[in-house]
């Protein structure tokens, strides 16, 4: 059997090649086009919605930029961040486009839930100035307090971490929502350090009158030695010392909070010396 091959002419072959040619330039040269095209930027941000916070505590907080490029994925994040804080029961935005400049309205609703204060138990080796700054760090809009729900409690421990580890100090620090009393409604968000020891050293009782100031420090000789917390030394003033005050008619008596100072004092290493207590009635 012979088969017939059929033969097109040369010229067909030519004309079809120069026809998929145009094409893919046409195609390469359109992609390149769409690729030089300059990309959007943030040129303004509003919030609307606001009671107690200000727009710029919001901004900071959804961690959007003015200047910066624009994107989708971007703004969805700056939303997850406002209602993982805690401060905002609703969180919605909406945006208009200018050339390549972007607005974004940012639209809240602050949470009805309470906030607590935030107490630092035994970060002895800080100022409560320096705590803020590490904190305002990550959560720029920390004031002393922290909302009730919402994931701000675990950006402060994270900001507390840092900063001990900055300073070297080879601690863990520990979260635990804290109530002084029973049935009592007022909570606080106590931070904490672990792992790392801090004895007291000394103890005093200026302002002290009454009872002695030599009597209370025997009184508290237990507390010498032992790992200085904040919170641990409160409650050994009110159900120890105060005690000693109602035995002697002063049932109006009362102790400020201690004020810890590190000292690092060779007979007492890595210790706090002094603690005080101020007498009041």
């Amino acid at each position: 059997m012979i088969t017939k091959i059929s033969k097109k002419p040369m010229g067909w072959f030519v004309r079809h090649v120069a026809l998929l040619f145009s094409a893919f330039t046409i195609i390469i040269a359109f992609t390149g086009a769409l690729a030089q095209q300059p990309a959007r930027k943030i040129a303004k941000i509003e919030v609307e919605g606001l009671q107690r916070l200000s727009p710029d505590e919001v901004i900071a907080i959804s961690g959007l930029k003015i200047g910066a490029p624009f994107s989708v994925e971007e703004l969805d994040a700056a939303g997850e961040k406002l209602v993982d804080s805690g401060l905002f029961a609703r969180v919605g935005y909406r945006t208009s486009t200018k050339g390549i400049q972007v607005t974004i309205v940012l639209q809240v609703e602050e949470a009805k839930g309470g906030q607590s204060p935030v107490v630092f138990d035994n970060f002895v080796w800080f100022t409560n100035d320096e705590l803020f700054a590490a904190i305002r760090r990550e959560v720029p809009s920390f004031n002393g307090l922290a909302p009730d729900s919402g994931n701000m409690t675990d950006a402060i421990r994270h900001a507390l971490q840092n900063l001990l580890k900055e300073r070297q100090i080879q601690g863990t620090v520990e979260y635990a929502p804290w109530q002084g009393q029973l049935n009592s409604a007022k909570q606080e968000h106590l931070f904490s350090v672990t792992d790392v020891p801090i004895p007291i050293c000394q103890l005093h009782f200026p302002g002290a009158k009454n009872v002695s100031e030599e009597k209370l420090v025997k009184s508290s000789k237990q507390l010498t030695g032992a790992d200085y917390s904040q919170k641990s030394a409160i409650a050994y003033s009110t159900f120890v010392l105060f005690p000693i005050y109602r035995e002697v008619g002063q049932l109006r008596a009362k102790f400020a909070e201690p004020i810890s100072k590190f000292e690092g004092a060779p007979d007492c290493k890595n210790g706090v010396d002094p603690v005080s207590y101020t007498h009041l009635t």
